[in-house]
């Protein structure tokens, strides 16, 4: 697509502005779907984007904007923040530090796309739940209208999702049928689209539009009938469609434009009243409730599944990978051998949580499949490792979770009668982990920048996914077993009310940027300063 098709793409008095990123690496961004030969679809995840173009345009009018819809490519997607330049080369993050952060390249990342403060456009997607039939433009429309009136009759587009409708050209049959569906509304301040997202969520979670997602690992999701995680400036809009091999050919029709005003968020979808909130609330708990069991069993089997196929890979004892896998799911902490699937120079490998520790300079910042699902969205990456700083970290963007890495567990006996010698050792380790400190008189984790006070409940979870507690037992033959323990709250206890005599690090303050010391050097380097017992965290 070039400037030229769309004549009023420098047109002064244009009002609502996108952004077209067009790939140069790979050369694909959209799914690929490939007719197999037992009869199914294989769907295949667009490219990473590596290289590319951004460039800002604007529409006076839906059709405008539909006619750009129309038009993408299947190297092409749409963000609906803006870089601060109207045209510029796209890059990863490392290529753009390797360069020096110069003005006429950018990462796509929220640093770098920001919503503006005048017109743009507020992307509503709709996804049936699955095992349901997917609902009509009308009904959809009905639906958001009845949780946020202020949509009712607002200028928008729709137009079918970009899974949907694809036909075997040889027998004529529609293999996918109408799956989800995209409504475009144009908005007069951009800038406000991340709170009348998150506000239209609750909205929907009141008005009886909300329902609980079982993970694989048995995580319980909170969903809607429309995504609420695609109101970010840098996140990428697909809607070019699929791109499909013979003989499938993608039949979803043109985008159709409703006329309307456009929407004021602030007026039209303006923050929930106290009893909405609480509404909302009380749905997601029953809704939790009523299918907790179902979670539970998800959760077990995928414990015993992962545990399984980690004594296959490296061999170990079964009961501690239970254990591992255990820790990923219920307190985030993903440890040791536990297996994850990284991007590293364009391709695909696993690699352990101890192999990405150990090599921070390597994997830092590279993106990986989701950690407890690397099947999600057929391998889509929806991880990034941030491994610098005082905690490694992996966040996946699919669930807005940030996993801890570890790089193994610590394990502690308990022997009646000795708990102040497994006090004393875990107040050891705790002493040699990068983000635990004494402050303010009391323990703290610094992460993400952030410093957390622990009390009984916190220090639990903290433990609990750094630790093994066990005891031994004699069995009749004479022999002896390990049984897991939980960290007992006498350790837990102790550490809390120990004040000063803990002798952990102490912490100053937590800085976000290099700052002059006493001394006269330069504080640059990431983690803890035992000098001044500040820690930096730099934006990441």
């Amino acid at each position: 697509m070039t400037k030229e098709k769309n004549p009023r793409h420098e047109d002064a008095g244009a009002k609502y502005s996108f952004t077209i990123i067009t790939a140069r690496n790979p050369a694909r961004l959209t799914k690929t779907m490939t007719f197999k030969e037992d009869g199914e679809i294989e769907k295949a995840s667009g490219g990473q984007l590596l290289r590319g173009h951004a460039e800002v345009w604007t529409a006076e009018s839906l059709n405008d904007f539909a006619e750009v819809l129309a038009s993408l490519g299947h190297d092409q997607a749409l963000t609906y923040g803006r870089p601060a330049a109207d045209s510029v080369r796209i890059v990863t993050k490392k290529a753009y530090q390797r360069a020096g952060s110069p003005d006429n390249l950018v990462p796509r990342d929220n640093e770098h796309f920001q919503f503006p403060t005048s017109g743009g456009v507020f992307f509503i997607d709709y996804d049936p739940e699955d095992g349901t039939t997917s609902k009509g433009a009308d009904e959809v429309y009905t639906a958001l209208c009845a949780a946020v009136p202020g949509l009712q009759d607002k200028g928008h587009i729709r137009w079918l999702s970009s899974s949907s409708n694809i036909v075997n050209m040889v027998s004529g049959e529609d293999l996918t049928g109408e799956r989800g569906r995209r409504f475009y509304f144009f908005t007069t301040n951009a800038s406000d689209i991340p709170r009348a997202g998150a506000a239209l969520i609750t909205y929907l979670w009141a008005a009886g539009y909300g329902y609980i997602k079982v993970s694989k690992a048995g995580a319980l999701l909170e969903r809607t009938i429309v995504d609420g995680v695609v109101w970010q400036p840098e996140r990428l809009d697909f809607a070019a469609g699929a791109y499909c091999v013979k003989p499938l050919e993608q039949q979803r029709g043109a985008p159709s434009v409703v006329g309307g005003p456009p929407l004021d968020t602030r007026r039209d979808i303006p923050d929930p009243p106290t009893e909405i909130v609480r509404l909302a609330e009380q749905n997601k708990a029953a809704a939790k409730a009523a299918i907790r069991p179902e979670a539970e069993a998800a959760k077990i089997r995928f414990i015993e599944t992962r545990a399984s196929e980690m004594e296959a890979q490296s061999g170990g004892n079964i009961e501690q990978h239970r254990q591992t896998v255990r820790r990923a799911v219920e307190s985030g902490a993903l440890v040791g051998a536990y297996p994850l699937t990284v991007q590293f120079a364009g391709k695909l490998q696993p690699v352990t949580v101890e192999g990405v520790i150990a090599d921070p300079d390597t994997y830092n910042g590279c993106l990986t499949c989701d950690p407890l699902d690397d099947e999600y969205d057929n391998g889509r990456l929806v991880g990034k490792l941030y491994l610098k700083g005082t905690t490694p970290r992996l966040f996946t963007f699919r669930h807005n979770r940030t996993f801890t890495l570890v790089r193994d567990l610590v394990r502690v006996q308990i022997v009646t009668g000795r708990t102040a010698d497994a006090t004393e050792r875990v107040l050891q380790e705790l002493n040699s982990f990068p983000d635990v400190f004494d402050f303010g008189g009391g323990v703290v984790q610094v992460a993400s920048g952030n410093v957390y006070r622990q009390d009984r409940a916190s220090l639990r979870q903290l433990i609990g996914g750094r630790f093994q507690f066990y005891r031994t037992k004699t069995q009749p033959n004479g022999g002896t077993v390990e049984i897991a323990l939980e960290p007992p709250n006498a350790i837990l206890d102790a550490i809390l009310s120990n004040g000063t005599q803990r002798q952990l690090k102490r912490l100053t303050a937590v800085i976000s940027a290099p700052v002059m010391r006493l001394d006269g050097h330069l504080l640059t380097a990431e983690g803890y300063d035992p000098d001044t017992c500040l820690v930096l965290e730099l934006a990441q």
